[in-house]
């Protein structure tokens, strides 16, 4: 009996083997394009994605340019007024 469904069941296997072997090939044509329109629009996917980084990164580096130079003009008076205002203080009897 064991043997009997250890027959049966290599004979569909081998079945099947066959039928998967004919029908893979002509499978595999009809999904090629399939395949190549995925793989396709992944490529523009992934350079929209490399554009958008792009350019976020130089409106980043805009701003930071722009923080950067406002920064270093906001030191210079400042600092001016400071050596300012140690003058005036130092002109300055001192009070008891």
């Amino acid at each position: 009996m064991a043997l009997r469904h250890g027959l049966l069941g290599a004979f569909v296997g081998v079945g099947i083997a066959k039928t998967a072997s004919d029908l893979l090939p002509a499978m595999g044509a009809a999904l090629r394009p399939i395949a190549k329109e995925l793989i396709r629009g992944g490529l523009v996917l992934a350079d929209s994605i490399h554009e958008l980084v792009a350019e976020g990164k130089e409106h980043l580096s805009d701003l930071l340019a722009e923080v950067e130079h406002e920064r270093s003009g906001a030191a210079q008076p400042q600092a001016e007024q400071t050596e300012s205002t140690a003058k005036h203080d130092a002109t300055k009897p001192l009070s008891s």
